[in-house]
Formats: structure tokens, C-alpha cells, sequence
């Protein structure tokens, strides 16, 4: 039996032996009670009553406590299942059992970020990603997008994913732990925007020692007016401190309350950054370099945070209209919590961003590491620099699709000039094996595991033209839109300085006739080869199989079907040449719809029956 169903087992079984605890807990407290109030109109010697009430008492508290320890322990061991059974459902693609996808906007002019299912219920990040805060979310989404990313800072991520892979007690204890306070991810945006906007009025810095100097003094007037030493002078005291007040009212109507309404989201982090900063780590794991920002003692979060939080707290006291009046007749209770806010939130803005990027990158390699670590199998690709040829993998899948549905292939991609036209028939694989390998380079781009037994890859950049939307608002056609799309790579190709281009394009001019899509399309293909650029197009045009005999850097590969029993079967199983059948005709045929029966000798189709 798999580990992943063990553990769900063995903690099913906790969970039922603390439920039978937090029962008998339950009826022990009622019982008690009971007796308790049972024990009142006993007429008993008042010592005697006494003592018999207060070791029900003490034993009912006891009780409760030992009740409140077992309730915890039950939704701890709730949030250990829920971690554990995502896990599965991410090792087993199961997408109606993973977390919602965090939406995430993707430009239509990126190169390759709306083509091969990057995003969405199905997508590659939702798969991926197991951060608690929504800018972890979107720092891994950063990763997988970036259209231009550096040798040194893949080889630095894929070293610290190899380590960090094996750490999956810290991994799965830190979403567990944040998963106990919080259902929702954590929004450090408004914490950093409050400590970069939510500045005092320079005023106040006179306002409140003033403020002070008049309570002192109207205290020590009021106790000499109390003592016969003095006439009721604190009156004016008391006018003049209730002007400086009101004029400052404005304070505690904006930056007291946008603190306050923060409560919520520095407990959380709170929880997060002590977690962090008191996990054992032993020194040289990568873990422990990555943590090292949060553990400077002088500066820990934890610490600035809990400070942050008690004058938060204090200055909630004044919420209530009442409380406010009694707090501030004699102190200047709003402008002093202010103020201490103020110097926390400067000290906070001076060093919060750091810590927040130390989280979120940490975040992104923990959502990496731990799919190497729930895909053993996968492989990290090596960096190739001798520019022999882009892309070369074997046994090569699609990490989307379910293990027992997957088919692997190998595949060499050039570095000058290497064109691979794939045609094949309806269903049999041509788009999806684009998006295989659109998705290894994005996932080699990012330092991540990739699904293959052997992955080289150089520096390169990817453009894909796969998904084609036309666009009502903007009156753009499919057609337009397509060939926009592919003007967009030819200009992407000509400024290639940097590193070279890899394209995925998925049925070329598809919006636009037979004759118009078969010129346009050889004469893209060619303009493609005098550039000398290197990618794959899939296509049902079998004429432009010519162009493998007649332009230089073409050439074929084909995916194929045959028929058993009438019934069409697919191996998806790339293969050189190109595709020596075709299956519209059967497709239609099939379905019931009114089509002439193919003749075997001209159709192409083989059949297995």
C-alpha cells in the first residue's frame, strides 16, 4: 500500500480514538457541572461546601483545558489529512481534489504564457503551487513566465530544489500550521501598502508632547484643586487639551482604524514568520541560507510583528465611544498608540519588504520542490552551453496528463535552422505533444523537475501560437489575430542577440481556405528557414511535407492511428516521415453522418481489423 494511503489511514484512525477522547471529555465536563449545581442547596457546614464545590471546580477547569488540547489536536490531525490527500490528488492529477487555482492575468502579447495550459483549473501552476501567501502564488507564476531567464539563476534554483525536496516535514508542517488560523492565503500587499502610505501628519510630533505637558498638568491641578491648594484652573487645562485633541481627531479616523482593520493579517503573519524562524534546520542546507534573513536577532519578524500588534490592540481599545472618551479625558491615548505605530511602521517599511521576498521566493522553490519530490522519476535538465543543439529529451511526457495515460517520447530540437513539420491525423496527439514540450522548457526555464529520463537544453526563449481567440471588442477576426500572432514571432526572430528562439505553432492560417492556408503556410515555413530559426509546427496540410525535399532545415515527423474492429486507436508515438494517413472521413463516418465509404487504396487509412 502506497505511504500517501498509510498515512491517511493512520491518521483516520487518530482522529476517530481523539474524537472518542473529546467525547468523554464533553459528558466528564456536563457531569461535573451537574454535580456542581447539585452540590449548592446541599445543606452541608459552609467548609465543607466550600471544598467540595472548589475540587469540582478545579476539576472541571482541568477538564476543559485537557477538552479545549484535544479539540486542537482534532484539527490539527483535520489539516494533516487535507494536506495529505492534496498531495495524492497532486501526485495522482486529480484536479477535483487540489486547491481552487489562484487567478492569475496573463497578457495576450506574452510569448508563451496563454498557449500550454500554464494557468486555470488545469493548469500546470495550479498543480504546482502550495504557497500560503498570494504573492508566493504569484512569484512562482513569475517563474514559469519568464520569457528571458538567466543560466546562473536556474542552476542556483535547480540546486536548491534538489535539497529542498527532501525537506517536505518542514514543507507540509508550514501549510498545515498557517492552515490552522487562516483559510485564506495570506495578502501582504495591504501590510506593505500601510507601511509605505500610512504616514502621521509631521504635527503630530508637536501635538503630542503638548498633549502630554497638558495632562500631566491637569492631573497635578485637579489634585491640588482636590487638596484646597488650588482654584479649579484644570478647567481650562482640560479646554485646551480637548482642543489639541479634536483638532488631531482625524488621526484616529484614518490611521488608527486602516491599523486595527491589519489585525487579522499580522497574526497570520505572525504565525508564518515564528514558524520560519524556529524550525531546526542544521547549518549549509540550502533551507537554512534561505531562513537566515528571518533569523537575525536583533530584527526578527516575529518579534517586530508582536510589538506591532499590542499597540494595534491598545489603539482597538478606542473603538468603543465610550472607551475612547474615558481612555482620552486625562491620557492622549490615540495620539500616543499612533504615534508608537508610526515609529513601528517606520522601522517595519525598512526592512518587511526583504522579509516578504525572503517568504515568497522560498515559497516558489517549496512549490517546485515539491513536485520533484512527489515525482521522483522526474529529472532536472542539464544546461547545455555549447550551442550543438537547443533541446535534447528522452522519454519526454506531459506532466498534466495521468500517469496511466501518459506516453513518453524522445525528441532533438537543433540549434541553426531545424524546422520539424508533425502532421497526423485528427486525435492523434500533435497538439498535446506541442504543449509536452512548450512545458518542459517553461518547467527547465524555471529550475523545476521535468517529466523525461534525460533533458538537455541551452539558453533559449519560447514563442508559441497554439490558442487563438478573435476578440469582439477589439473587432479583431480569428484570421487577424492569428497572423498579428505570427508577425509577432518573425519580429522576435530578427532580434535575437540575446539567445535564441524556440516556436510551438499549432495549425498555421487554420481561420482562412485550403489554397490560401497551403501558400501562406510554405511561404511562412520558408521565411522561417532563411531566418534560421528552429521549432515545431504541426499541421493537416500534408502538402507542406513537400517543403522537407525542396527547403533547407525541414523536416517531418508525424503521429499515426489505425483501425481495430472499427474503432480508432491511437499510440501517440512520435515518428519520422511524414503522416501516411488520415481519419476525417472515418471520424464523420462514425459519428452517423452521411459521408462515402473511402476506398482502401486511396484513402491512406490502414486497417487492423
Amino acid at each position: 500500500m502506497p505511504e500517501s494511503e498509510n498515512d491517511d489511514i493512520r491518521l483516520l484512525r487518530w482522529r476517530a480514538l481523539l474524537q472518542r477522547r473529546s467525547t468523554h471529555c464533553f459528558r466528564t465536563r456536563v457531569l461535573l457541572f451537574l454535580l456542581i449545581m447539585m452540590s449548592l442547596p446541599l445543606q452541608l457546614p459552609s467548609a465543607v461546601l466550600v471544598a467540595i464545590v472548589s475540587v469540582l471546580s478545579a476539576v472541571f477547569i482541568l477538564v476543559a483545558f485537557r477538552h479545549r488540547r484535544i479539540d486542537t489536536a482534532i484539527r490539527r490531525c483535520d489539516a494533516w489529512m487535507r494536506m495529505k490527500r492534496s498531495q495524492v490528488a497532486r501526485r495522482r492529477i486529480d484536479w477535483d481534489n487540489l486547491p481552487e487555482a489562484m487567478p492569475i492575468a496573463v497578457d495576450a502579447s506574452h510569448p508563451f504564457a496563454a498557449d500550454i495550459d500554464l494557468f486555470g483549473a488545469s493548469g500546470l501552476h495550479r498543480l504546482l503551487d502550495i504557497s500560503v501567501s498570494n504573492e508566493g502564488s504569484r512569484k512562482l507564476a513569475q517563474w514559469l513566465t519568464d520569457p528571458n531567464p538567466d543560466m546562473d539563476t536556474i542552476r542556483e534554483r535547480q540546486n536548491c530544489i534538489r535539497d529542498l525536496a527532501r525537506q517536505s516535514h518542514f514543507r507540509e508542517h508550514l501549510v498545515v500550521e498557517f492552515s490552522l488560523v487562516s483559510k485564506e492565503k495570506l495578502d501582504g500587499t495591504s501590510f506593505t501598502n500601510w507601511l509605505s502610505n500610512d504616514e502621521l501628519p509631521a504635527s503630530l510630533r508637536v501635538a503630542l508632547p503638548v498633549s502630554l505637558l497638558l495632562s500631566v498638568g491637569n492631573i497635578a491641578m485637579f489634585v491640588l484643586y482636590g487638596l484646597n491648594l488650588l482654584p479649579p484652573y484644570f478647567l481650562l487645562g482640560l479646554a485646551a487639551y480637548a482642543i489639541v485633541a479634536i483638532a488631531y481627531m482625524h488621526v484616529r479616523n484614518t490611521f488608527l482604524d486602516a491599523a486595527i482593520t491589519l489585525d487579522d493579517e499580522l497574526g497570520r503573519l505572525n504565525v508564518v514568520f515564528r514558524f520560519l524562524e524556529e524550525y531546526p534546520v542544521r547549518a549549509g542546507q540550502s533551507l537554512s541560507t534561505l531562513l537566515d534573513p528571518l533569523r537575525v536577532e536583533a530584527e526578527r519578524p516575529s518579534v517586530l510583528i508582536r510589538r506591532t500588534r499590542r499597540n494595534v490592540l491598545a489603539a482597538g481599545l478606542s473603538m468603543n465611544p465610550v472607551t475612547m472618551v474615558l481612555l482620552n479625558v486625562a491620557f492622549p491615548w490615540d495620539m500616543f498608540f499612533a504615534s508608537a505605530l508610526d515609529r513601528k511602521r517606520r522601522k517595519l517599511a525598512c526592512v518587511f519588504p526583504g522579509w516578504l521576498d525572503t517568504l515568497h521566493r522560498l515559497e516558489a522553490l517549496q512549490s517546485l520542490a515539491n513536485h520533484a519530490h512527489l515525482h521522483p522519476e522526474y529529472i532536472f535538465p542539464d544546461i547545455d552551453t555549447s550551442g550543438a543543439t537547443l533541446l535534447t529529451a528522452r522519454a519526454l511526457g506531459h506532466p498534466l496528463l495521468p500517469p496511466a495515460s501518459r506516453i513518453r517520447n524522445d525528441f532533438e530540437l537543433g540549434s541553426n535552422r531545424d524546422i520539424v513539420l508533425i502532421t497526423g491525423s485528427n486525435m492523434s496527439g500533435k497538439s498535446t505533444f506541442l504543449r509536452t514540450v512548450g512545458i518542459g522548457i517553461v518547467m527547465a526555464n524555471a529550475g523545476g523537475p521535468v517529466d523525461a529520463s534525460q533533458m538537455r537544453i541551452a539558453a533559449l526563449r519560447l514563442f508559441t501560437c497554439i490558442h487563438i481567440s478573435d476578440s469582439l471588442r477589439d473587432a479583431v477576426s480569428y484570421f487577424h489575430a492569428e497572423v498579428r500572432r505570427l508577425r509577432a514571432l518573425l519580429d522576435m526572430l530578427k532580434n535575437e542577440a540575446d539567445r535564441p528562439v524556440v516556436f510551438l505553432i499549432d495549425e498555421m492560417f487554420r481561420g482562412t481556405n485550403t489554397r490560401e492556408r497551403h501558400v501562406g503556410g510554405g511561404a511562412f515555413v520558408s521565411k522561417l528557414a532563411e531566418l534560421g530559426a528552429s521549432g515545431l509546427i504541426s499541421t493537416h496540410d500534408l502538402e507542406l511535407t513537400k517543403l522537407a525535399d525542396i527547403v533547407r532545415g525541414v523536416r517531418n515527423m508525424h503521429f499515426r492511428e489505425h483501425i481495430v474492429t472499427g474503432d480508432m486507436r491511437f499510440d501517440y508515438r512520435l515518428r519520422e516521415g511524414p503522416c501516411p494517413t488520415t481519419n476525417a472521413l472515418v471520424i464523420m463516418r462514425l459519428a452517423g453522418l452521411p459521408v462515402d465509404e473511402p476506398q482502401p487504396e486511396t484513402s491512406g487509412m490502414r486497417n487492423d481489423e
